[in-house]
């Protein structure tokens, strides 16, 4: 039942690592914010897994580390785009 279980926590890991190279290579900022949260979820099952070894657990954190760095990184790039965007749409106005 254990080795069923590391095997699940195994995949799982594999999945979030190839979730966040997905959020890497996508262009979409919205696509991208999307793919390194669900990198990001996946790790933390595997994080909380009990079975695993050292490496792995290491390799669960950097996917948690780099996936909330992208998340983040990428929020604020679609924040700042939508400001200036705002600010075209709007004429300055003379005092």
């Amino acid at each position: 039942m254990q080795d069923a279980l590391a095997l699940t926590a195994r995949s799982l890991l594999r999945e979030a690592q190839s979730t966040l190279a997905d959020a890497r290579g996508s262009t979409e900022p919205r696509r991208r914010r999307e793919l390194a949260r669900s990198a990001v979820s996946k790790a933390r099952q595997v994080a909380r897994q009990s079975d695993l070894t050292d490496e792995e657990r290491a390799a669960a954190r950097q996917v948690i580390g780099h996936g909330r760095m992208l998340a983040t990184t990428v929020n604020a790039s679609v924040k700042r785009q939508q400001g200036i965007e705002r600010e075209r749409d709007q004429p300055d106005i003379a005092i």
